[in-house]
């Protein structure tokens, strides 16, 4: 059984999209905006643990830029 294992991550991508973004259009945005705070909260931490690691992406731009962002980042992090 291992123990104490500490898991290192090479590369943590958060995919960035505005509130407004995510609450627009929404048929329950009272629970999706629970959510999008609890989001928030824990990107606050990936942040902090995990800042040399730590790529941001655009989510807003349309679907093939947002992969072709995607790929480059991962790409240029290794």
């Amino acid at each position: 059984m291992i123990r104490d294992l500490e898991i290192v991550p090479q590369v943590v991508v958060a995919f960035e999209r505005s509130d407004e973004a995510i609450l627009n259009g929404s048929e329950n945005p009272e629970q999706l905006a629970k959510s999008v705070e609890e989001y928030r909260d824990f990107l606050a931490v990936a942040e902090t643990e995990f800042n040399q690691y730590l790529i941001r992406i655009n989510d807003e731009e349309n679907s093939d830029l947002v992969f072709l962002n995607f790929c480059d980042a991962i790409e240029n992090s290794v």
